[in-house]
């Protein structure tokens, strides 16, 4: 029942979150994700992600790299995806910007044999010889998803689609097609006579993940004032 890792602060990971982010900012931008889940643990779940993406204002479009890494395990389970990033921005009005994405990504799975203490491994030494163990190594794959985001300055919604090749092709999937569906709004306050000071506003928002047979609704609110930002959020099951 496992799925894909998350980020608590997911609109931190934005090309993670969906390809139409692509090239959303008119600079360049580069970011980087570390996390760690359950840190107690002797081997604690930990996730990397890092991504640069840059807009072509001649092309109208949106251009990314994105990397993430994945680990887990005394058997040091590591997966790690390597993608690019592509997404078109079709003004539809004044306010209006829609800006579909597509990613296409190689990634490799699997963990180090060399970790692995098995029962006859303890009395030869530690070699065993047992013959499933030759079986385990990595797996490779390519990885295709897709994603939309419909966005102004003071509304979004968007929804992304990834591992799809794998669902299209109707092969036996090693990674569940994921679904993800998220949107939120800006909620400007009141600054006061002071037009040079800092603008504070509010958001709320949420997400909606599915992959497989787990599903999850995410929906909060933060307060900014840049560059700080705070907020009380539910975490579904």
């Amino acid at each position: 029942l496992a799925q894909d890792p998350q980020f608590s602060q997911f609109y931190q990971a934005p090309l993670y979150l969906n390809p139409g982010f692509t090239g959303i900012t008119p600079q360049q931008r580069v970011v980087l994700n570390h996390r760690i889940q359950w840190p107690n643990l002797p081997q604690a779940f930990t996730t990397y992600a890092a991504s640069y993406d840059i807009f072509v204002d001649e092309l109208r479009s949106g251009f990314g790299l994105l990397d993430t890494t994945d680990k887990m395990g005394s058997a040091g389970w590591r997966t790690t995806n390597v993608g690019i990033l592509y997404s078109y921005k079709v003004r539809i009005n004044d306010q209006l910007v829609f800006s579909p994405g597509i990613s296409f990504g190689y990634g490799i799975n699997g963990l180090d044999r060399s970790r692995l203490e098995l029962g006859d491994g303890l009395e030869f030494k530690g070699v065993s010889l047992d013959p499933e163990l030759n079986k385990l190594g990595n797996q490779q794959y390519f990885d295709f998803g897709s994603g939309f985001l419909l966005y102004s300055r003071s509304l979004w919604i968007g929804a992304s689609f990834a591992h799809m090749n794998l669902s299209i092709l109707n092969d036996v999937a090693r990674l569940p097609m994921k679904t993800t569906i998220h949107g939120g709004a800006r909620i400007s306050l009141y600054n006061g006579p002071r037009t040079g000071g800092k603008v504070s506003y509010l958001t709320p928002s949420f997400i909606y993940r599915a992959q497989g047979p787990v599903n999850q609704l995410d929906f909060g609110l933060n307060y900014h004032i840049d560059p700080v930002s705070v907020g009380l959020w539910y975490r579904g099951k």
